[in-house]
């Protein structure tokens, strides 16, 4: 089934499970069990996307244990 030229893909964040837009998302990826930010959303790798307003990003970097965890299958990851 083809979605065509206007498909926008919806990512859910890992904080609050809401289904966003793409472009409404932050994506992070996991480099060295480090968190990076991936602002241009090139990095290759497994990504988790927060959104970008409200409570979600801090939540997500300043609990990293949790979702960041969970989102990356891991149990260390570093901010």
């Amino acid at each position: 089934m083809s979605r065509g030229r206007g498909h926008k893909p919806d990512r859910t964040c890992i904080v609050c499970r809401k289904k966003r837009k793409k472009q409404e998302l932050v994506r992070m990826v996991l480099r060295d069990s480090f968190v990076i930010i991936d602002e241009r959303n090139r990095l290759s790798g497994r990504g988790a996307y927060v959104c970008k307003q409200g409570p979600c990003l801090g939540l997500a970097l300043g609990n990293p244990g949790n979702c960041l965890n969970r989102a990356f299958r891991t149990g260390r990851v570093r901010v």
